[in-house]
């Protein structure tokens, strides 16, 4: 009788050992998982304002139109001045609260040095709203300036919101003299 009794209670234990292992792991595991899709996330919604960058900056010096498709998920807005992609993830790699640059230069409006600087002001701003963080990253153009001349790139096209899958079509609109002053005109459309 001992032999039979313990079959079912050897078998009763050992499913309690997976029980308490199974939970174990998805206690721990799924914040880890929900990290690293954070991390990716963010990852790629900065290389994608790197390449956008890219684009732009190809387009004013070589003119014609480029179209990049956004690939993660967030929102893009353009208001005339400045392209701002925002997103929401349950972790962030960012410092919370204030402006930080994804570049050298900082996040201040002031004028470059042509030839040894770079126009684009890249950064990022993460909030944390009580378990989300909503990440904003940020990209506009300040002017370059040599000795004799200002080069300018200034953003063209009206207010557009768009979503993952949309495409941002950059297009040169020509480059105008202003006195000692170049513009090069940036055509924006979120479509």
């Amino acid at each position: 009788m001992k032999k039979g009794a313990i079959q079912p209670l050897s078998a009763v234990m050992i499913t309690l050992i997976m029980i308490g292992i199974i939970g174990s792991v998805y206690f721990w595991g799924v914040p880890l998982i929900n990290k690293r899709q954070d991390i990716t996330t963010l990852r790629n919604a900065e290389r994608f304002m790197r390449g956008l960058d890219t684009s732009i900056k190809n387009v004013a010096n070589q003119g014609g139109r480029d179209s990049i498709s956004m690939n993660v998920p967030g929102i893009i807005e353009f208001d005339g001045s400045e392209i701002r992609l925002r997103l929401a993830t349950s972790g962030t790699i960012y410092a919370t609260g204030g402006m930080l640059p994804l570049n050298q230069y900082g996040c201040s409006d002031s004028e470059r040095a042509l030839g040894t600087d770079s126009s684009e002001i890249f950064c990022v701003q993460s909030n944390d709203l009580g378990g989300v963080f909503d990440t904003t990253y940020f990209l506009k153009y300040v002017p370059l300036k040599d000795a004799v001349s200002i080069y300018i790139i200034d953003f063209e096209g009206s207010s557009q919101i768009g979503a993952e899958n949309d495409n941002i079509i950059v297009e040169n609109d020509g480059t105008v003299q202003n006195g000692k002053n170049f513009v090069t005109k940036i055509k924006v459309t979120i479509s």
